[in-house]
């Protein structure tokens, strides 16, 4: 099984920072998790899932400081398209968690090598970004639709091509996203 979600979303930077009252007061978990064949997905009680490697019923904690995490690694024997549309569903769900937490933003210099190539990065700790990344404008008052491949065109020569429809005060737009395996990197990342 592959976890593709939880809710309610939080990062272990964002856990590590709660206190014990704010940990109690969270809400049960619930993951979304699908099939290795992608034939099937469902919500599992976070609860009933454990890792691989790890024992039922073993909980480990880390008082550590989280580290961001690595670049998103292309996975093998999982659709590179679907993988492409996993990394901008977590763009977007990442945004909306640092909105309303101490999350940083997939823009936030300190992260956004994760999931841009260097070129992006620069220009985002330029601060000459104009509009939102995102939204393509200052305000953004609507809502997004989950991230779809191109039905036309979702790969060509590894390129990956998804598109995420919106509506921003009142007006419905698309947001087109490029993504691919970046070769400069040590480890084959999907980036924007």
């Amino acid at each position: 099984m592959q976890q593709i979600t939880c809710v309610p979303f939080y990062t272990a930077a964002h856990y590590m920072a709660m206190t014990q009252t704010q940990i109690k007061a969270l809400p049960p978990r619930w993951c979304l998790m699908r099939n290795k064949a992608m034939s099937k997905a469902g919500w599992v009680a976070q609860n009933y899932i454990t890792p691989e490697g790890e024992e039922s019923g073993s909980v480990m904690v880390s008082h550590q400081k989280p580290q961001e995490p690595d670049p998103y690694i292309l996975k093998k024997g999982i659709d590179p398209v679907a993988q492409a549309q996993d990394l901008v569903r977590e763009v977007y769900e990442r945004e909306f968690q640092s909105e309303n937490s101490v999350l940083p933003s997939a823009f936030d210099p300190t992260v956004a090598r994760n999931y841009f190539t260097d070129d992006i990065v620069a220009w985002l700790a330029s601060g000459n970004i104009g509009a939102h990344p995102l939204y393509g404008a200052q305000d953004f008052d609507g809502a997004i639709s989950d991230p779809m491949p191109d039905p036309q065109q979702p790969m060509l020569r590894g390129m990956i091509t998804i598109n995420v429809d919106f509506t921003n005060f009142g007006k419905k737009q698309r947001a087109v996203f490029f993504l691919q395996a970046d070769p400069s990197k040590p480890v084959s990342a999907l980036q924007f």
